[in-house]
C-alpha cells in the first residue's frame, strides 16, 4: 500500500496550483488530455490506487491537511467515472465511497463529501448504502440528493422506508424528496 500511495501522492502532486488571491484568476484546472493521462494512472493502480487516494483526502482542520488537490482529484475521478461509456470502470471506486460512508470511524465531514461524489458518479450499486445514511442528521440532505440523482425504483423505495422513521428535519427533507419523485 505504501507504494500505491506515493505513485497517487505524485499523481496529486502534478494537479496546478490554485489562483493566488490578488491576481488575476484563471481556470486552474489541468489541460484535458493531461487529467484524462492522470486519472488512468489511478484507475491502473485498481481498487488500492483509489483507496490511496482517499486516503489522502482530508478534513482541513485535520492536521495532517496539505491541500485542496486531493479533493479535487477525486471529484475529477468522480466525473470521469460517472460517463457512460466509464460505467464498469467505476465499479472499485463506487465500492470504496459506499465502504467508507458507512464507516463511522470516517468523520462526517469526510462522509458528506464522499456522498457527493456518489451523487456525481454511482447508480443503484450504492442506494443501499445511502438508504443507510438517511436518518443521520448531518448526512441526510446529501443521501437525499445523491439517491434523487440516482434515480429509479430502489432509491424511492429507500427514500419512502426512511421517511417511515425520520423525524425533524430528516423527515421534512425526506418529504421533500418524496414530493420531487412524486410518490403518493
Amino acid at each position: 500500500m505504501a507504494k500505491e500511495k506515493e505513485r497517487i501522492e505524485a499523481l496529486v502532486g502534478r494537479l496546478p496550483d490554485a489562483d493566488r488571491p490578488g491576481e488575476e484568476s484563471k481556470f486552474t484546472g489541468p489541460d484535458p488530455k493531461a487529467a484524462e493521462e492522470i486519472l488512468e494512472a489511478v484507475l491502473a493502480q485498481g481498487r488500492a490506487g483509489i483507496k490511496a487516494l482517499l486516503d489522502l483526502v482530508k478534513e482541513p482542520t485535520d492536521p495532517a491537511f496539505k491541500n485542496y488537490k486531493a479533493e479535487y482529484l477525486l471529484h475529477c475521478l468522480s466525473v470521469y467515472l460517472g460517463r457512460p461509456e466509464k460505467r464498469t470502470a467505476r465499479k472499485p471506486l463506487v465500492e470504496e465511497l459506499t465502504e467508507r460512508i458507512g464507516d463511522s470511524e470516517v468523520p462526517n465531514y469526510l462522509r458528506g463529501l464522499f456522498i457527493r461524489e456518489l451523487q456525481v458518479t454511482a447508480g443503484e450499486e450504492a442506494v443501499e448504502a445511502l438508504g443507510a445514511r438517511l436518518l443521520d442528521d448531518e448526512l441526510c440532505e446529501y443521501a437525499t440528493q445523491a439517491l434523487l440523482a440516482i434515480g429509479g425504483e430502489s432509491a424511492v423505495a429507500a427514500l419512502r422506508k426512511a421517511f417511515r422513521k425520520a423525524e425533524g428535519w430528516n423527515r421534512v427533507t425526506l418529504a421533500q424528496a418524496l414530493g420531487v419523485v412524486a410518490d403518493s
